[in-house]
């Protein structure tokens, strides 16, 4: 008896809860992404993310399917329109200005930490 009313408490309890909001979808990560390739400055850049965000919630409220297919297919055909030909990269990441400067040492290479303290070198350390 206990069970089943820590049960129905529990279930009580969750009722009450909030529903979290659904994180964006990776259509308007992509869409942010290359807009930053196109406004690398900060200003100019939130006020178009604040743009695309608006598009995004008018387009929230569509239920009808065909409804949604269209507005996906125009979304990514505005997409691929603005698509960037030479994409903003991050300098240290693959492909950017400073990716491998600072190549390894090559394993047949070996690194004295001790140099000039060589026991043939110091008089009296044999």
């Amino acid at each position: 008896m206990g069970t089943a009313r820590a049960i129905s408490n529990n279930l009580e309890r969750t009722s009450d809860l909030r529903v979290r909001p659904i994180p964006p979808p990776p259509r308007s990560r992509h869409s942010l992404k290359t807009m930053l390739s196109w406004a690398v400055q900060r200003n100019i850049f939130y006020q178009e993310r604040d743009r695309i965000r608006a598009q995004f919630e008018a387009n929230a409220v569509l239920t009808q399917p065909g409804q949604i297919s269209s507005a996906i297919a125009a979304g990514e055909a505005t997409l691929a329109e603005y698509s960037h030909p030479d994409p903003y990269t991050v300098p240290t990441a693959y492909g950017g200005s400073k990716y491998a400067r600072n190549p390894p040492v090559p394993g047949e290479m070996e690194v004295v930490n001790d140099f000039g303290r060589e026991s043939y070198v110091v008089p009296g350390k044999h």
